[in-house]
């Protein structure tokens, strides 16, 4: 290794002495074509007084455009692209230098000779440079083997692995579909070759993409894979939505053989494609949107520069936003959590591709102490509030905890937030705080009247902000999960109810949705994303079912064990008199109407609960709150008496 960086260090110097005798000998080349070999020594002389000013200034700017920093045995367009630039740079500075020699000297102004200098030197620097590229694919050229099956043509693995390479096709003659050829091509020790691609676009039809040629249309795929006896199909298309994956899904698995996709491109680390990405097809791929629908590079530029605080940061939903934060590079992203292993996990990932950037802080949001210190330290002036109890059968038997960690939790949060100037504060809801049955669903709806009660005390500070969403998929101790892990021991799928429906989301699309509101998002504006149709819980233990190659009409894969305490049939991500109004393309702003009664409340609500909570009653906890939530509580003279007690 420390060879091949001496043997680069040399290379510099070397381009350099190189660069400058094709500057000298591109002149000479272009005076022999301007004068047909008859070279006017009285005129050469005065061009080049002219130029040699010019040459260290060219050398400079050959440096500046990244001539010698790259390896060119990988060049490309963008590599052309900077040579063209440069040396079309360096031809105008030798311009100026003959407009100031002419009005200054005797001087020798000629369009044409310069002209000709520059198609010399761009021909000849550009040719250089390629020529590494150039060598380079000659040399794994000479490294292929006939293949007598078909005719194809590919790597040679018969000395390097102990079997036949595996033969590849890619659908999707993309960019990604391009990035991922290059690696078969230059990576032999993946043990694949490339066959072709298949695209749905005519238009691609036997065009070359890099090394390979697209074979024929995705309707084809079958017959295609047939007649070139394709190992494995890669799915490389990272933008397509659910709905396109689908069908691309059924025409993989009529073919017989495995199949791979890459992430969404809303799981992509900036746009990173590689072979190491490649995954098997799960159910939130099948349920994910085209991410071309989604703000995806402008929705989170308000986050840029600036310090943001995730709480619950080692949560589904927590880490998940921190992942989409760190995209719009704020200068500080604090992560708090009070699970320390997985806050170092988050941590750790944030910190691969984003160094410097994290800083993981172990807190408790019902420790008003803990919350203040991690404010005092890091300041932050965004805050995504994601921590929270939000597993439906857990917080049904332990309503105190809920209303510890949920209730009192925000409460300490939103107030040490406001203390420290923080600009905007996002709450994490849920659907179900409309018209809760829960114990969860009833304390996060006490957290959405609570920040509607803070905005109250602060007025115009910090802007709260709360954004209501439904499931999502993938998520610790999601439905999906326990399908998936049901599936691997080969048990039947548990189903509350044939008819039961959720709302659904992929983690990645929420977190960015999330991210979204907190910027348009007014101050007490209460948002809902957009989460399309509700989907039967049945039809996606099916889905589930096919990908796993399993039958889902053999009624043996299921198990319908009822709704358990806590649970609705439907859940609604809007009560019957709120308003909704569409102010964007993927979010909702529910309109105030009949809130105000229930906010005025909120204070005594928080007294009460402290007082139930210190008494330690889990039954009549579950009773009040679930009648506060529902705004069925009714508070006395003496709850208002001692509401007013407790704020003194």
């Amino acid at each position: 290794m420390a060879k091949r960086v001496i043997s680069l260090n040399w290379m510099r110097p070397v381009l350099v002495c190189l660069d400058l005798l094709v500057l000298g000998a591109g002149i000479i080349i272009a005076f022999a074509v301007r004068f047909d070999g008859q070279i006017p020594a009285d005129l050469l002389g005065k061009f080049y007084v002219q130029a040699l000013p010019i040459f260290p200034i060219a050398i400079a700017v050959f440096y500046a455009f990244g001539l010698y920093n790259r390896i060119w045995h990988f060049a490309s367009v963008d590599a052309l692209v900077s040579i063209i630039l440069a040396v079309t740079t360096s031809a105008l500075a030798l311009l100026g230098s003959m407009y100031l020699f002419s009005i200054f000297g005797n001087g020798l102004r000629s369009y044409s000779l310069l002209t000709l200098t520059w198609m010399v030197w761009l021909f000849a620097i550009g040719a250089g440079r390629f020529s590494w590229r150039i060598m380079r694919e000659l040399h794994v050229q000479n490294g292929k083997r006939h293949d007598s099956r078909n005719g194809h043509v590919g790597p040679d693995t018969s000395e390097k692995t102990p079997k036949q390479a595996r033969r590849i096709i890619i659908y999707g003659a993309g960019s990604a579909g391009a990035a991922l050829a290059d690696q078969l091509r230059y990576q032999p020790s993946n043990g694949s070759e490339l066959v072709g691609f298949v695209d749905d676009d005519p238009k691609k039809r036997n065009m070359w993409i890099r090394h390979g040629r697209v074979l024929g249309l995705g309707t084809e795929l079958e017959r295609i894979c047939a007649r070139h006896k394709c190992d494995e199909i890669i799915i490389a298309i990272p933008s397509l939505g659910g709905g396109y994956l689908r069908r691309l899904v059924r025409r993989c698995s009529v073919v017989g053989i495995p199949y791979r996709i890459l992430p969404s491109t809303l799981q992509l680390w900036e746009n990173e494609i590689s072979f190491g990405q490649l995954r098997g097809v799960d159910l939130a791929d099948l349920l994910g949107r085209d991410p071309t629908q989604f703000p995806v590079d402008t929705c989170g530029e308000y986050l840029r520069g600036k310090r943001v605080l995730v709480t619950g940061a080692g949560g589904s939903i927590g880490s998940e936003i921190c992942r989409q934060a760190a995209r719009f590079h704020p200068q500080r992203l604090v992560l708090l959590g009070r699970g320390e292993n997985r806050i170092h996990a988050i941590g750790r990932e944030i910190e691969r591709h984003y160094p410097g950037m994290s800083v993981p802080f172990i807190g408790n949001i019902t420790n008003a102490a803990s919350m203040n210190e991690a404010f005092e330290l890091h300041a932050p002036e965004i805050v995504f509030h994601a921590a929270a109890h939000k597993h439906v059968p857990l917080m049904e038997p332990q309503p105190l905890e809920a209303i510890v960690n949920n209730v009192f939790g925000t409460d300490v949060t939103t107030d040490v937030a406001a203390e420290h100037g923080v600009e905007r504060f996002v709450l994490i809801s849920t659907d179900k705080a409309v018209h809760p049955t829960s114990v969860m669903g009833a304390s996060k709806c006490i957290c959405e009247l609570l920040l509607q009660r803070k905005q109250q005390d602060v007025g115009l500070g910090t802007r709260y902000i709360t954004v209501r969403f439904g499931n999502v998929i993938g998520s610790t101790g999601s439905v999906v999960e326990i399908f998936q892990d049901q599936i691997q021991r080969g048990e039947p799928l548990t189903i509350t109810h044939p008819e039961a429906t959720r709302y659904f989301m992929t983690i990645p699309e929420a977190a960015l949705l999330v991210i979204h509101s907190g910027g348009i998002g007014e101050a007490s504006g209460l948002y809902i994303l957009d989460m399309g149709e509700p989907i039967r819980i049945q039809e996606l233990a099916e889905d589930l079912l096919r990908l796993a190659g399993r039958d889902p009409k053999d009624l043996k894969n299921f198990r319908y064990i009822g709704l358990r305490p806590g649970e609705k049939l439907h859940e609604a991500l809007y009560s019957d008199t709120e308003v909704l109004v569409r102010t964007d393309p993927h979010v909702l702003q529910v309109l105030p109407n009949g809130w105000q009664d229930q906010v005025e409340t909120v204070d005594y609500m928080l007294a009460r609960l402290r007082e139930v909570v210190r008494m330690g009653n889990a039954e009549q906890a579950h009773s009040e709150l679930i009648r506060m939530a529902n705004n069925q509580y009714s508070f006395g003279p003496a709850m208002t008496l001692f509401a007013a007690t407790q704020a003194r």
